[in-house]
């Protein structure tokens, strides 16, 4: 078996970039833009990584970390990255997207919801991880965030995207994500997006084993994927990649006598908070 051997089948779909004629100019400001607005709103330009304390309740988890004072400080495990201005304690996890919010506003999720809780003012700033690959600039309107309350769903238009994260202020925390445009001028343009390939083995059931393949976006965090997957044992291998939607993929295993199910996949969005692209399993 070479549980790396995730393949595209390219004859079934097409990946090429749909781009207007100044791309290239475009390109070219919004890089200038990122250079112009690297420093954060707390005057300090550089960021701390940490890894927060993780409470796990069945497959619910939630983070919890204290900021010793103003700063930049990124997330290990989701990405989220927090410029604040003050010492705080942050609280936050995923949940559950409600695409009858999104439909009437011609948007679809893009990446997890967080529910994120911190006292006001302690955070002027939030970096949402996004999975778009920036090697041509993207469609105006693409990317936004949405903050939803208990008054309604608004749309916050990015500071800055840089080539990993979408910038916005926030006035407040509540329930806040990251949103494709899905209107009309959207719909034919297929652009590559960061993924990643996961493998989780399940429990002998007998002298039978199943290995899930799961395609997912790069931003959604692997804590979310392990603590749905249990009590299947997660295997670490390379999993960086480039995906296509509407693009086909394969499993290819030796020896051929092993069951492969499905044996061929179309990749579809679907950016839940722990929820893959699409996933394919087989007895060992």
């Amino acid at each position: 078996m070479n549980p790396s051997a995730v393949r595209a089948d390219p004859s079934t779909s097409s990946t090429k970039d749909q781009l207007d004629p100044d791309d290239q100019e475009r390109l070219k400001q919004q890089q200038q833009q990122q250079l112009e607005c690297r420093e954060n709103v707390t005057g300090i330009s550089y960021r701390q990584d940490f890894t927060p304390k993780v409470l796990t309740e069945s497959a619910n988890i939630s983070y919890r970390f204290s900021c010793p004072g103003p700063g930049v400080f990124r997330c290990t495990l989701t990405g989220l990255v927090f410029g604040t201005v003050q010492e705080a304690e942050l609280q936050y996890r995923t949940v559950q997207w409600d695409e009858r919010l999104l439909q009437p506003a011609g948007k679809t999720a893009a990446g997890p919801l967080f529910n994120i809780h911190s006292p006001d003012g302690a955070v002027s700033q939030l970096h949402l991880p996004h999975c778009e690959i920036m090697d041509a600039p993207l469609p105006e309107g693409l990317l936004s965030v949405v903050h939803i309350t208990d008054d309604g769903m608004s749309i916050l238009e990015p500071l800055e995207i840089t080539d990993t994260h979408v910038v916005v202020n926030v006035p407040h925390f509540s329930l806040l994500g990251l949103v494709r445009g899905v209107v009309q001028r959207f719909k034919n343009i297929i652009r590559p997006i960061r993924g990643q390939v996961l493998l989780f083995l399940r429990p002998p059931r007998g002298d039978k084993r199943i290995l899930d393949v799961l395609l997912l976006q790069s931003n959604i965090p692997l804590s979310e994927v392990a603590a749905q997957q249990e009590p299947a044992e997660y295997i670490k291998i390379s999993s960086k990649c480039r995906l296509s939607v509407r693009q086909s993929y394969s499993v290819h295993c030796e020896p051929e006598a092993y069951r492969i199910q499905p044996k061929l996949i179309i990749l579809q969005r679907n950016a839940g908070a722990a929820d893959s692209l699409e996933e394919c399993g087989f007895p060992v």
